[in-house]
């Protein structure tokens, strides 16, 4: 193996303290029990929206979404009205991937989020959540696809999640942590048997596991099972295993960073934005509005699930309600009439004005808003672009984005579902679990302190990942070095900014472009 620095990165997607405290009380997690005791942990504040796309790619980049231009699996053209499903091409900054390599290190890069296509660099990649098949195209270089997965039952995700229906609730957790287990029998041996400076392996079914089962996990949750508990748990114990495992194989000259993309927990009702803005006044449908209608209807028929629980057994590809209604939303907008629309507004809502006078109206009615779940206010706060972001990609993003209160997510189907409030029924087997804007960090090394309690950015990840490996930190990054979880400060070095000419971002096949989709449907994300 190589001499000098090396960093291992643990990405746990979606994973939050209040869930982790609870593992770890109940011993589950004796290793990240340990890496806590003993190293820096805190609160990972996640990028503005927190959604995997748009917070991976601030860690890979250091830079906020002004600067990379994705805040979403999707990108919108708020000119052409078009959009398109993004990829790495789609990064407008360089990634830490590509800055290391640069510097004659090593990188080994596994399943993490807006690396697919793979870049040529210094290493291996294995692409993430974005690639439509295990196959040699995600892979840089081929030759690690046919020697390391090709046969051996790796996967990207575990299924739909929809499938939980079908399923028993011990089949389930059992489909997450086999694949999980793959995935870090992938990264034991490429580190084991190749050279590298910077490793990173990312455990992607935290998340959806805590989308499907969140009141399960939080001790404080109406809905929690202590049977159920233990059923999930057994997820955590074996993930804590695999981490344990992978950081004996690093050995103890590598510093390990543990961290999640934003955190997450319950959410009681998902509120349409469209449907707000509808009902306002600002947007306003073609004709074929009457086509979303139908489709509620047929959803609404379908009180218990029942074509969920019976196809849920006999096929893999999404519903034909599913599939019409993913493309359809985008067209029924007549964008001649309208003001103010909300395009992938999931999670945290988001909001394009059309006509920019009626910005200071709909701030201001946001305001007021008044939801379902105790009659509070559904609008937590209120971020303009110009506030939070900056850089040469400001203007293609919305003009403001809506964090929402506890309990409440938004989403923005003008075709799946015409009601402005739905209310989560956890036995409908509903997505219950949301994203939250704090993360977590750890950081265990032989040059880190030991029980520190910090608060830190995800744009910090990426500066202080150069300092320890001793690369000097392009000048444009917004994130600063975490200097005070060091014993012995890095040499902070900066160096200029370099222009990037990406390729044009690749267009997908028409059969991957489904199957991607139909992933992202099934986490929630479309």
């Amino acid at each position: 193996m190589r001499r000098g620095q090396k960093v291992l990165i643990i990405g746990l997607d979606g994973s939050s303290w209040k869930i982790l405290n609870h593992m770890m009380e109940e011993d589950k997690m004796p290793c990240l029990k340990g890496l806590v005791a003993s190293g820096t942990s805190g609160i990972l504040k996640s990028s503005i929206p927190p959604l995997t796309a748009a917070a991976w790619t601030s860690f890979q980049t250091g830079v906020n979404p002004g600067k990379h231009g994705i805040i979403h699996f999707q990108s919108f053209d708020p000119v052409t009205k078009q959009i398109r499903l993004v990829n790495s091409n789609d990064i407008k900054m360089k990634t830490i991937w590509e800055l290391v390599s640069e510097q004659k290190k090593k990188v080994i890069s596994i399943n993490v989020p807006l690396t697919y296509p793979p870049r040529p660099l210094n290493g291996i990649v294995v692409g993430g959540m974005l690639s439509p098949r295990v196959d040699e195209r995600f892979v840089y270089p081929s030759e690690v696809y046919h020697e390391y997965i090709k046969d051996r039952g790796y996967k990207i995700v575990a299924g739909r999640l929809e499938r939980q229906a079908a399923i028993t609730l011990q089949d389930f957790v059992k489909e997450q942590i086999e694949v999980e287990r793959k995935r870090f029998d992938l990264a034991k041996k490429l580190m084991k048997e190749c050279e590298w400076d910077l490793f990173m392996v990312h455990n992607q079914l935290m998340d959806p596991l805590q989308h499907a089962l969140f009141p399960y996990l939080d001790p404080q949750s109406k809905e929690y099972d202590e049977r159920k508990f233990e059923e999930i748990s057994k997820f955590y114990e074996e993930c804590d295993k695999f981490i344990s495992d992978l950081i004996e194989v690093g050995g103890p000259e590598a510093t390990v960073i543990l961290l999640s993309d934003h955190g997450s927990k319950g959410v009681s009702c998902y509120v349409n934005l469209n449907t707000w803005l509808r009902r306002m006044g600002y947007l306003r449908l073609t004709s074929r509005r009457y086509l979303g209608e139908l489709i509620t209807l047929i959803r609404r028929l379908d009180a218990h699930h029942l074509l969920k629980k019976i196809l849920g057994k006999l096929i893999k590809s999404p519903t034909l309600v599913m599939r019409i209604s993913g493309r359809a939303s985008q067209s029924l907008i007549d964008w001649k009439k309208t003001k103010v629309y909300s395009i992938n507004g999931i999670i945290w809502g988001n909001m394009h004005f059309a006509d920019p006078q009626v910005a200071n109206q709909i701030v201001e009615k946001l305001k007021d808003w008044k939801g379902p779940v105790d009659n509070k206010s559904i609008v937590r706060r209120i971020y303009r672009k110009e506030e939070i972001f900056s850089g040469p990609y400001l203007e293609q993003l919305p003009d403001i984005f809506l964090e929402p209160h506890n309990g409440y997510a938004f989403y923005t189907p003008l075709i799946k579902d015409m009601k402005m409030f739905h209310m989560v029924d956890v036995a409908r087997y509903e997505r219950v679990g949301t994203h939250d804007l704090e993360g977590i960090l750890v950081i265990k090394g032989k040059n880190i302190k030991d029980n520190l309690r910090i608060q830190a950015n995800i744009v910090d990840l990426a500066p202080t990942v150069l300092s320890i490996l001793d690369i000097s930190l392009p000048s444009h990054m917004d994130g600063r070095v975490l200097e005070e979880i060091f014993i012995k400060k890095p040499k902070i070095r900066i160096g200029e900014t370099e222009s990037l000419e990406r390729d044009e971002p690749e267009k997908y096949l028409e059969d991957d472009e489904k199957e991607i989709e139909r992933r992202l449907k099934d986490l929630g994300y479309l």
